[in-house]
């Protein structure tokens, strides 16, 4: 809390003026990266899992999406400690997750809701996982991995 309140600029007192507790803190930055998150897809006219950004690991790493991200892995190790904290992320997936479907739906409008989420669901994976070993050295060819992301993520869309 102290960090918080130097970062802020303001006492720790005055920052339970804002906030109830620490979760709503933690609730807090969650929407906010939540709502930055559906903001951006929106923005997309495809699915921002293009395979070039998968296998160059550039998937949202500017300045701002690394805090985010950051920020997102040490909220999910405190999730997994804190019941309530796991309730916010939960809640959090669903929300981006309801957007990415709708998108996906739009896209592809044969898809079931069922088949939509099963896509989705894949594609979170590959960006989250490219964001968590963003932070690591690719360990196979950029060549290798564009052609084998080319062909997943066709695969997910039912090409």
């Amino acid at each position: 809390m102290s960090e918080v309140a130097r970062v802020a600029g303001m006492s720790v007192g005055q920052i339970y003026r804002y906030f109830p507790s620490k979760d709503a803190i933690v609730l807090a930055i969650v929407n906010d990266i939540v709502e930055r998150r559906i903001a951006r897809m929106a923005s997309h006219p495809d699915s921002p899992a293009t395979p070039e950004r998968l296998s160059s690991r550039a998937v949202e790493w500017d300045a701002r999406h690394r805090e985010d991200a950051i920020l997102m892995f040490e909220i999910s190790a405190e999730a997994t400690r804190n019941p309530e904290i796991a309730q916010m992320v939960r809640q959090a997936d669903q929300r981006s997750q309801l957007e990415a479907r709708r998108k996906m739906m739009r896209r592809f409008p044969d898809l079931t809701e069922a088949q939509a989420a099963a896509r989705c669901e894949a594609i979170a994976v590959l960006i989250e996982g490219t964001v968590a070993r963003r932070m690591t050295q690719l360990q196979a060819p950029r060549e290798e991995m564009l052609a084998l992301y080319e062909k997943v993520i066709a695969a997910i869309n039912g090409a």
